[in-house]
């Protein structure tokens, strides 16, 4: 359980530092030429949207009080957990797809059970 707890960490910081989608003129961003330095200076406060799954409690209190309270510390970025079932979230996710919009989710946790 603690590896997958340390995996999800991982890959929630590194999607929240590398996703650039919540800043103001995305359009004027290309971190292909930045280095890390300067990505997580783009990166500071700023605020991620996580969709996922909120019906475990541990987990969702983990998510709030290690994982986004270490992230806020660390590189100065909100983690704003978005609860919703996969039903909600997936058409939501494909409409903003769709339409071409920026949208509101930065990131989405779905496991493998949620496409059977």
């Amino acid at each position: 359980m603690m590896f997958k707890k340390s995996i999800l960490y991982v890959l929630l910081c590194l999607g929240m530092l590398l996703n650039l989608g919540c800043l103001k003129d995305k359009s004027q961003v290309d971190i292909s030429s930045k280095n890390w330095d300067e990505i997580l200076k783009l990166a500071s406060g700023t605020k991620v949207t996580f969709y996922g799954w909120g019906g475990d409690e541990n987990i969702n209190r983990w998510i709030d009080e290690v994982v986004a309270k270490d992230i806020k510390q660390k590189y100065n970025i909100t983690l704003e957990r978005v609860p919703m079932l996969p039903n909600e979230f997936l058409p939501k996710l494909l409409n903003e797809k769709q339409l071409g919009s920026e949208g509101v989710i930065d990131i989405v946790w779905i496991n493998g059970e949620n496409f059977f």
